[in-house]
């Protein structure tokens, strides 16, 4: 029993070192875009295979990737970064366009199914 606590206290400090050294090394990658967004080589996105959802990730110029926003922070990230110079390419924000507007006949499908369940 001693040992499937120790484990079990192992693997939850494993997690936790971990998310606070994401969090900092987030939190590095922000204030450098912002303190110098001249040493940016590029913002990018990446797409969860999962869920489908954006993650705001910079390189820099000396070849450090930093992911700078999750998926719930994008637009407002994207609009404090605006100001400073610092904007996705223009295939990006036309993908981040199509990805934010659903498709015309989705929504109508899902309705039309959901109607036909209920027959």
């Amino acid at each position: 029993m001693t040992d499937l606590l120790v484990a079990v206290l192992a693997t939850i400090t494993l997690i936790a070192v971990a998310c606070l050294v994401g969090r900092k090394r987030q939190a590095q990658g922000r204030a450098q875009a912002f303190e110098a967004p001249e040493t940016v080589r590029r913002l990018y996105l990446r797409k969860d295979a999962e869920t489908g959802a954006y993650w705001l990730h910079a390189e820099m110029k000396n070849g450090r990737k930093f992911c700078i926003a999750p998926p719930w922070e994008l637009r407002d990230m994207l609009a404090r970064l605006e100001p400073v110079g610092l904007r996705l390419s223009v295939e990006e924000r036309a993908e981040l366009a199509r990805a934010s507007v659903p498709a015309a006949g989705a929504s109508a499908a899902v309705g039309a199914r959901s109607a036909t369940a209920l027959r």
